[in-house]
């Protein structure tokens, strides 16, 4: 999906610079069912598919503020995805009505990261993040079919928050246990959530280990369980997404996650870097 190579390395005493470049590409599909005729009345489907490549750039700053911690500091810029594709209107037997090339235009939010890692004793080690993602930025999703009238996704999203802490232990020379807690704040917001994306805030708990079976090569495990809160679904025939669709009002709950991360790392010359203690 995106590929990130570091680039412009600069060494300081107490300060490591570097930089990347960002190739991003999404493959999408949005579909749901429509009523295409009142008399007679007619149901069918419409499938939009398209695809694009967007560019962008990170970078990224790691202060030694004493010896043993260290503060991380990142950003990823925006990324402007024009898609193209089609969309495909089906009646209820699958016969296919209309087929005509479609665009939508979206903006991917940029993102500030900021983290903290000191060690506090020869076998102990503090770990937090503060993270920042812009979603605000994404309003809307405008669906321009040709010859025909653009379909709008009102989705007013604010801007997302991840706060994580954890902690490090350093088991033995070769073995490091490590936990964490998590709480997200999620962009969708009670009056715009929908069936289609029922996100809600949620709280993550993870634990892991890093095995460095010599001074070359270390193996990393990670267990991640995500516990997704109660969400509301109230949309009515006045919401621009929903005019045809009436009244929905629903409650998402009993949502969850299960992520399950293994890696394999060889070190060549530098010092074997730290896993992120959350795998997203």
């Amino acid at each position: 999906r995106k590929q990130e190579p570091v680039v412009l390395p600069a060494r300081f005493p107490h300060l490591l610079v570097n930089g990347g470049f960002n190739v991003n590409y999404i493959d999408a599909r949005l579909s749901n069912a429509q009523v295409l005729g009142a008399a007679p009345l007619t149901f069918g489907a419409a499938q939009v598919d398209g695809d694009d490549i967007g560019y962008g750039f990170s970078l990224g700053a790691l202060i030694t503020v004493m010896p043993g911690t260290t503060i991380g500091l990142g950003y990823r810029s925006q990324l402007q995805q024009d898609l193209n594709g089609s969309t495909t209107v089906s009646l209820v037997n699958g016969r296919v009505i209309a087929n005509p090339a479609t665009t939508a235009s979206l903006t991917l939010p940029d993102q500030i990261t900021a983290s903290l890692r000191s060690q506090i004793s020869p076998q102990w080690t503090v770990l937090g993040t503060v993270e920042w993602t812009n979603w605000s930025t994404l309003q809307e999703l405008v669906i321009q079919p040709n010859g025909s009238a653009p379909s709008v996704l009102s989705l007013q999203w604010q801007d997302g928050w991840f706060f994580s802490g954890g902690l490090e232990y350093q088991w033995d020379p070769k073995l490091a246990l490590r936990a964490g807690i998590a709480y997200e704040i999620s962009p969708v917001t009670d009056e715009y959530r929908t069936p289609r994306l029922p996100d809600s805030d949620r709280i993550w708990v993870s634990a892991g280990l890093t095995y460095n079976w010599n001074e070359h090569l270390s193996f990393d495990f990670a267990y991640t369980h995500i516990f997704a809160q109660t969400g509301s679904i109230n949309l009515g025939p006045s919401d621009p997404a929903n005019a045809t669709r009436g009244t929905l009002v629903a409650q998402v709950s009993d949502a969850y996650v299960d992520i399950v991360s293994v890696g394999l790392r060889y070190r060549f010359d530098a010092p074997t870097a730290k896993p992120a203690l959350f795998v997203k």
